[in-house]
């Protein structure tokens, strides 16, 4: 048994929906109406682009290990 070209197909289309449907979900947590909108805009006319891009730079906030460096380097911060 092979995968045909339309089965790929098929399964890229629905690939692309199940990004839609999880940006609705995922996107508009913890952000302002505006960027939200933009980001699901982005992801609706481009899902696979978008939602790399999205994963790449699209946090509301800073990772755990990031803000863990900036409350050290508080102490420098003070001296300045």
């Amino acid at each position: 048994m092979s995968i045909t070209v339309p089965d790929l197909g098929v399964a890229y289309y629905a690939f692309e929906w199940a990004i839609r449907i999880g940006a609705l979900i995922v996107v508009p947590q913890r952000r302002k109406p505006a960027p939200a909108m933009g980001w699901l805009l982005f992801i609706f006319f481009l899902p696979l682009p978008g939602l790399l891009l999205f994963l790449a730079i699209g946090r509301p906030s800073f990772p755990a290990w990031r803000i863990k460096r900036f409350h050290a380097l508080t102490p420098y911060f003070q001296r300045v």
